[in-house]
């Protein structure tokens, strides 16, 4: 049915169905690159990145988005790499999708031109009324072809175009999640100098076996207990001093 589909349809079939043959190549290479993204996904290996947690120098990572996290992690000062490699990745992922638009118009046009010449042709060479219906018939074939060559490879670049940008919006979130966490201050601890704590640990209980010493520390730095001791010292307020 196929074969005589395009025999019917005469020889301005023969360069609709080379595009056709080009348009699916591009189409399973495309296929094949999401594929092999979706098999080398590692969201163990994320994860543990977005959690801080650096691979060693010589563990070999396969998921692009996960090299794309440890750049950022190993090179915290200069996003500038990590971002190189996330355009590198993109740019690939959206590869021959322009070819494919392409293919999918000049298809549509093609058949379109064949069409017109065959009507024309037919017009032109018989005015049987039979012959001439089946002439014009036979003339659309080539316009049915070159939009079903369009529809699909418009319909693939469509689809790939989505999966570039949910990528994009992927490795944006990794790498803002990321700066959010190296930007975030760790927690540290006050140290209270030993001449200033002498004071206060005079009269403080003993401490037990296995605990460690608390120091309240004031507005301007100095241990509370410190100033509590000084305000002892000074003794209650005398009548009529205020």
């Amino acid at each position: 049915m196929i074969y005589r589909f395009v025999v019917d349809g005469g020889t301005w079939m023969l360069p609709i169905l080379a595009l056709s043959v080009v348009g699916f190549a591009f189409v399973l290479e495309r296929a094949g690159y999401w594929l092999k993204l979706a098999i080398s996904r590692d969201g163990r290996l994320r994860k543990r990145l977005l959690a801080g947690e650096t691979p060693p120098p010589g563990a070999t990572v396969s998921d692009p988005v996960a090299r794309v996290l440890v750049d950022a992690i190993r090179r915290p000062d200069d996003f500038g790499i990590a971002s190189a490699r996330a355009d590198r990745i993109l740019r690939e992922s959206k590869s021959h999708l322009g070819l494919l638009r392409v293919i999918a118009g000049v298809a549509a046009l093609s058949g379109f031109l064949a069409t017109s010449v065959a009507v024309r042709d037919a017009f032109r060479l018989t005015t049987d009324p039979a012959r001439l219906g089946t002439a014009v018939a036979n003339s659309l074939h080539a316009t049915i072809l070159g939009l079903a060559i369009f529809l699909g490879a418009y319909l693939a670049a469509a689809i790939f175009q989505a999966l570039t940008g949910k990528l994009a919006r992927e490795i944006d979130d990794h790498l803002d999640e990321i700066a959010r966490n190296l930007r975030r201050p760790p927690l540290a601890l006050a140290t209270v100098p030993a001449a200033t704590s002498a004071a206060s640990t005079a009269s403080a209980p003993p401490e037990q076996p296995g605990e460690g010493r608390r120091v309240l520390v004031g507005s301007e730095g100095t241990p509370v207990s410190t100033l509590a001791s000084a305000l002892d010292q000074l003794g209650p307020d005398e009548p009529g001093s205020a």
